[in-house]
């Protein structure tokens, strides 16, 4: 009976996590859109856009997914008192999001700077939707080389992996 609540508070904890990590994401996603009106654009049907977002949606996703086993090791760690843990997790995921913030700000630059004659923005703006696949291309290509670095870098913070 006690490893089955052990179990539905972690199921119920990842959820949570999730729930926080897209809310955060979206709104940090609006944030840095060159000003457009994302919910209008949406409600408009700009499938550039939706694209896009979705992309960084996925690759904050594909970077936490790996990382949740590991903050369970963290949690259940006998050598960590709970506070400090939650503590961890909270600075861990913030450093998720730079990363996020990182490999999106660092993809549209290299495509902004290979395609000097396209103003990528502009064109998801106007539903451009072959801007929003190179553009999502380059995020998920940066994500897989700096998700492994994340995970390195959270195996760290575990006195049991080290």
């Amino acid at each position: 009976m006690v490893a089955i609540l052990k179990a539905l508070v972690i199921a119920t904890a990842y959820i949570l996590l999730g729930l926080i990590s897209i809310l955060l994401s979206i709104k940090l996603i609006f944030s840095l859109t060159c000003n457009l009106d994302d919910e209008a654009e949406i409600k408009a049907g700009n499938i550039a856009l939706s694209i896009y977002i979705a992309t960084i949606l996925f690759c904050g996703g594909y970077v936490l997914k790996d990382l949740l086993p590991l903050m369970h090791l963290l949690v259940f760690s006998p050598d960590t008192k709970l506070i400090k843990a939650i503590i961890l997790i909270f600075i861990l995921l913030i450093g998720v999001i730079f990363f996020v913030i990182l490999t999106v700000i660092s993809a549209v630059w290299i495509i902004d700077k290979s395609t000097a004659g396209i103003e990528e923005w502009k064109e998801i703006e106007k539903n451009n939707v072959a801007s929003a696949i190179v553009i999502s291309g380059a995020i998920f290509t940066l994500t897989l080389f700096i998700r492994q670095a994340v995970l390195e870098i959270f195996q760290l913070f575990i006195p049991s992996l080290q």
